[in-house]
Formats: C-alpha cells, sequence, structure tokens
C-alpha cells in the first residue's frame, strides 16, 4: 500500500563536496536538463542528492535506492543497512522525515538515443521516482552556451608506419 505523503525530491549536479559543519556543496547544478553539443557522450562526473520523504508518523524502515538510465542501466544502486533514523529524540513539531543521500558517479555514458537518467526508491514496499534528468542534444545551443564557440573536432595522430 501507497502511503500518502512520501515524495523523492533530486538535486542534479557535476559534483557534491561535504563542506565543513557536515554541509553538503553542490557545483554546477542542472535545472532540470542537460545540454550536449552530441551523443555518444560520456559525462567525466555526474552527482545526485536525494530526499526521501515521509510523514513522521509513517517513518521509513527499509530503503533501495537506484540512479537509472533511460534504458534501464542502473548506474548506482544504495541498500542502507540498518534503521533509516538517527536514535536523537524527534523534535515535538516535526511532521516528516527525511533520508538524505548523495551520489557521485564517473565516468557516466550517454548512449545515443538517451533521453534522461532518474532516481527510484523503493521504501517499505512504495515505488517512488524523483524528477528526471532530461537530456537535450543540440550542437547549435551548445556553442551558443560557450559563447559562440564550437566545439572543437581533433583527429588523432595517425602513427607512423612500422619500418
Amino acid at each position: 500500500m501507497s502511503v500518502p505523503g512520501r515524495y523523492v525530491h533530486t538535486i542534479w549536479c557535476d559534483d557534491i563536496r561535504q563542506e565543513v559543519g557536515n554541509k553538503p556543496s553542490f557545483m554546477g547544478v542542472f535545472t532540470g536538463g542537460i545540454l550536449l553539443p552530441a551523443v555518444p557522450a560520456a559525462l567525466p562526473r555526474l552527482g545526485v542528492y536525494t530526499w526521501v520523504v515521509s510523514p513522521i508518523d509513517k517513518p521509513i524502515e527499509s530503503l533501495q535506492l537506484q540512479v537509472v538510465r533511460d534504458d534501464g542501466l542502473v548506474l548506482a544502486e544504495i541498500k542502507p543497512e540498518g534503521p533509516t533514523h538517527s536514535g536523537a529524540p524527534r523534535v515535538d513539531d516535526a511532521t516528516r522525515q527525511q533520508i538524505l543521500i548523495g551520489v557521485n558517479m564517473g565516468p557516466v555514458e550517454v548512449p545515443e538515443g538517451c533521453k534522461w537518467f532518474v532516481v527510484k526508491v523503493k521504501a517499505d514496499g512504495d515505488e517512488l521516482e524523483g524528477p528526471k534528468l532530461r537530456i537535450t542534444v543540440n550542437p547549435a545551443s551548445f556553442a551558443a552556451t560557450m559563447g559562440g564557440l564550437a566545439p572543437v573536432e581533433v583527429e588523432a595522430p595517425v602513427p607512423d608506419p612500422p619500418q
């Protein structure tokens, strides 16, 4: 049975860094999508920071998180062991449980025809999805965002024939 009020939220970015004071910093945040000049391509790094949220009176007991490409390939999988809540006393006015998980991956292949990446979560039998990272391939738009500079194509040097 699905628990009303459970949801998943994600931030997609180039990199997640843990700062002093246990604060995450997100480098190169994608706002709904990523623009590429061509595919296939490889992203040197891809980070996703995920909130799994549930009503406080229905805390999550078991959790599985997967980062999945649109063709079904699982890029990362996390199955936390042990309790999904801290032993700290609950705050009296708390209304939601939040489980925060950050994943850095790389390199991440983007094959031809790939349209999106998504975070899928199984929480006590509920299947939830976060917002997708949409992929757009447009060489002209990519060049415009690079200040009018088109990507440079370089041919590999041809080795000298053996003598």
